[in-house]
């Protein structure tokens, strides 16, 4: 236990005198009484990130889990509102502000927790869920958790690493389901071009320790029109669209296994309609536990998919209905120095085992010595499997405009970056002045 910590700790209890007797605590807006039966209630956090500013849920959720968190602000005991600026030293800056709701309503607080510029994401993450839990120590010395609560929480069932235990609410109407819409429009025109975007999505999903269950939909269209030289006049138009379902079900701190369906359409890949419907089994050599800091999974997946084509393809069908299988293994660890992740999938189609592909990706993002780091990332793809491809030589303008999937055996990327930062390191001062200044 650093000294930092045993002092926030006092800090709070300081703020909180009366919390060993479940009387009253005082706010900056003045006293806030808590009643004894109260205390007994898990307390309720909503969790509400701005401007794109990371807060790590899932990790959270592993850290933190004798709290219950909820989706909607109104139903929370404490609204934790977390934005971040840019530091003057290349880090971040995290501002959380602690704003009690209902029992807890006028006892706010605001922690700033400042990252170095030579930190790891794992060091980053590490250091928000502390200055989160210091946060929450107030309020969670008024619920029945208290009598578990030192600096760092150990579960009732077995102590740090272990499975987080179901927490089912009582008083929860939707059952843990999250629903979601979205639709997003984009213009865009010049003298002799124009391009527009319309797409739009609805889900609803379903998490608890025992069950996944989505629910998701998706359409997209994309038009451009372009106007050449010679007044010719070119109009080109893409449209796709999805509606997918999948249930997944745990097995134990290693297993999983599941099954989706899926009916969609592409202009783009020549798929006029695709209904699928597939089965998986996974394993994960770790606990799923420990799967915000390492994972190793192996999966099997086998299915059977009914394609309806827009135009005849290369090997003569208009429709067809065909099995596959894929094997699939994912590595992901994340370290104080540094992440990797690794990736490899294999698939064929099981009526004619020639038709396959393979692809391979690694990342890796390490700190070599201080304010020195590396990033690599690579992704390598053999391609034989493009049943869906139209017969005969795309065009001129399709191939410009990307209005169909051209013909390929194989698919490679790669990027190296380094980085470098020296100097002071306790620059944390947040000065936003001018910020769009500079730029050309």
């Amino acid at each position: 236990m650093t000294r930092f910590a045993i002092l926030m700790l006092v800090l709070h209890l300081a703020a909180a005198p009366a919390a060993a007797q479940d009387s009253a605590f005082s706010g900056p807006a003045g006293p806030a009484a808590i009643s004894s039966a109260s205390s007994l209630d898990a307390l309720k956090v909503f969790l509400d990130c701005k401007d794109h500013t990371p807060c790590y849920h899932d990790y959270v959720r592993v850290e933190i889990d004798y709290v219950e968190y909820v989706n909607v602000r109104e139903a929370a005991d404490v609204h934790v509102l977390v934005t971040s600026l840019g530091t003057g030293a290349g880090g971040r800056e995290f501002a959380l502000k602690f704003i009690g709701q209902g029992r807890f309503r006028g006892v706010d607080d605001e922690v700033l927790y400042a990252s170095l510029p030579t930190d790891t994401e794992e060091g980053v993450r590490q250091g928000f869920v502390r200055t989160l839990k210091l946060g929450l120590v107030r309020y969670v010395l008024h619920t029945a958790v208290r009598d578990r609560l030192s600096v760092l929480h150990e579960d009732a069932a077995g102590g740090p690493g272990q499975q987080a235990r179901s927490r089912v609410p009582n008083d929860d109407p939707w059952d843990h389901w999250v629903l979601r819409a979205r639709f997003n429009a984009y213009y865009e025109s010049e003298a002799s071009a124009s391009s527009s975007n319309l797409n739009g999505s609805v889900s609803a999903n379903r998490v608890t320790d025992a069950w996944k269950f989505s629910l998701s939909s998706y359409r997209d269209t994309r038009r451009s029109e372009y106007t050449f030289s010679d007044g010719t006049f070119y109009v080109s138009t893409r449209r796709g669209y999805d509606v997918t379902g999948q249930a997944i079900r745990s097995l134990g701190g290693h297993w999983a296994a599941g099954g989706k369906a899926f009916i969609a359409a592409s202009t783009y890949e020549n798929k006029d309609r695709v209904l699928n419907a597939t089965g998986a089994i996974e394993y994960n050599v770790f606990p799923y536990a420990e799967s915000t800091r390492r994972q190793l999974t192996l999966q099997y997946l086998v299915g059977i998919t009914a394609f309806d084509y827009n135009e005849e393809t290369v090997l003569g069908k208009l429709s067809e209905t065909v099995p596959r299988h894929t094997f699939r293994t994912a590595f992901d660890m994340k370290q104080t120095w540094g992440s990797l992740s690794a990736d490899l999938d294999v698939s064929q189609y099981l009526h004619d085992t020639s038709m396959n592909r393979r692809t391979v990706s690694a990342e890796m993002d390490v700190r070599l010595f201080r304010g020195f780091a590396l990033n690599l990332a690579g992704r390598a793809s053999s391609i034989h499997d493009q049943l869906y491809l139209p017969v005969g030589e795309a065009s001129a303008e399709e191939v410009i405009a990307r209005q169909r999937q051209l013909a390929t055996s194989f698919r490679r990327s790669f990027r190296v970056g380094v980085s470098y930062t020296f100097g002071s390191i306790f620059s944390s001062v947040v000065n936003t002045r001018l910020s769009n200044f500079v730029g050309g």
